[in-house]
């Protein structure tokens, strides 16, 4: 097993929404035993090795509905960040309901990044309901309006969930965003469910919407990240300097530098195994009490690399955007094909349609500077000066030739780190 970077902490079943496509199904209204969030804690920064910089994210349920809980965790990660000498970041994903000015002032107090899981307009949201049925809208609405009196940092990304049945809403839902001054934003379809094909041809023609509103901010000078773009952008950069590794670019460490840990205290590859896995527990890697005893689960993680996945997925050879496809989700993998290195056609379609959008934005827009400005400043600052970013170590080790933007970036980034050094030991 590789050193250990991250672990995604479940400190509750319970949710106060029933949202329609959750992939979560109803477990109940149990939180975890501080003690085994202790353990998990422990296993964490145990086997980190020399890792200086550690994640630690919060899920459910819904998380803020335990916030008490959230903030004694939170408390015991700081003694033992301070205890091992390590850095620690946090993030949270929400439902952003039940947001108010003291849970917000906690989060920024302890630099704890916020993901919202809204999806956009009153229409969109309505699928988004409460334990009685009704639209969670006006209660994301209360939240945002508490949201924009301060300037949050880090900065609250949006990660917006497309289903088939909404997915006519993707552009009003992004504009929507953008319209209320959100910067990061993420979406991505509902894979457990069935797409047809006349769902797949909207979601295509409202993704080329999204594309040219996306256009014209960048012209005026407001960058939009968009998670998807952002990442294909900088792999197409990556591979034009020749910066490779026998793992896939995309790969996001699940079940190798990335653990999860239910509310049992039971271990699983990430997250979403938790949910795919819970019955079987075929792809568990130990527990609080014994530690990660199942080394073979672990084997089994350490050895994807892109010829095995090839292999495994012939259409990969014959994609024209095989070489920057980021769909390859061994969890989604394994719910929809029963088999981690099996890519199911709704990945594959999800992932084309996103290449011809790319090849769209850069076609039109590619040659002006705006672009080109927001690739170097934006993409590639943001991406490879975070030492928890999954291409840092891949970017800086794997540059083959002197490639000038490389070098100087390097520099840049060498330098930042020898300037932080010297404020912490003047201080």
């Amino acid at each position: 097993m590789t050193h250990l970077k991250q672990l995604s902490l479940f400190i509750t079943e319970y949710c106060n929404l029933r949202c329609d496509y959750c992939f979560s199904p109803r477990f109940g209204k149990k939180c975890i035993d501080f003690e085994i969030a202790q353990r998990a804690i422990d296993c964490l920064f145990r086997n980190s090795g020399d890792e200086s910089s550690l994640r630690v994210s919060f899920w459910g349920g819904e998380p803020l509905s335990s916030f008490d809980l959230l903030k004694r965790i939170v408390q015991y990660c700081m003694e033992m960040k301070d205890q091992c000498k390590k850095k620690i970041q946090f993030s949270i994903p929400t439902n952003a309901t039940l947001l108010n000015e003291h849970i917000l002032d906690f989060l920024q107090e302890h630099q704890i990044a916020l993901s919202l899981s809204i999806d956009g307009t009153q229409q969109s949201q309505a699928v988004r309901k409460t334990a009685n049925g009704k639209s969670s809208f006006p209660l994301v609405e209360r939240s945002l309006a508490f949201i924009k009196k301060r300037l949050m940092d880090p900065p609250l990304s949006i990660r917006k969930t497309v289903a088939p049945w909404a997915v006519q809403n993707l552009y009003a839902d992004i504009d929507f965003f953008i319209g209320q001054s959100f910067s990061l934003i993420s979406f991505s379809p509902v894979m457990e469910e069935r797409w047809t094909v006349h769902d797949y041809e909207v979601y295509r023609n409202e993704l080329f919407r999204v594309a040219d509103r996306w256009i014209e901010e960048l012209r005026k000078g407001s960058n939009i990240s968009i998670r998807l773009w952002d990442e294909l952008f900088l792999v197409k950069r990556l591979q034009k300097i020749k910066a490779f590794s026998k793992k896939l670019l995309y790969y996001c460490g699940v079940g190798d530098c990335m653990i999860a840990c239910d509310v049992n205290g039971t271990f699983y590859p990430c997250h979403r195994f938790v949910f795919y896995d819970r019955e079987t527990k075929a792809k568990c890697l130990g527990n609080t009490e014994n530690g990660l005893t199942e080394t073979k689960v672990f084997e089994s993680f350490q050895k994807i690399e892109e010829k095995a996945i090839l292999k495994k997925n012939y259409k990969c050879s014959i994609c024209r955007y095989s070489d920057i496809c980021l769909v390859f989700c061994p969890a989604i993998n394994y719910r929809l094909t029963g088999n981690i290195l099996k890519i199911d056609d709704r990945l594959c379609r999800y992932m084309f349609i996103a290449g011809e959008t790319l090849h769209y934005i850069e076609r039109k827009i590619g040659e002006e500077k705006c672009f080109k400005d927001y690739i170097r400043n934006s993409v590639l600052k943001r991406y490879l000066n975070d030492p928890g970013s999954k291409y840092f170590s891949l970017f800086w080790d794997k540059v083959q030739n002197e490639d000038k933007d490389a070098l100087v970036m390097k520099a840049e980034s060498l330098l930042k780190r020898t300037c932080e050094e010297k404020q912490r030991y003047e201080k």
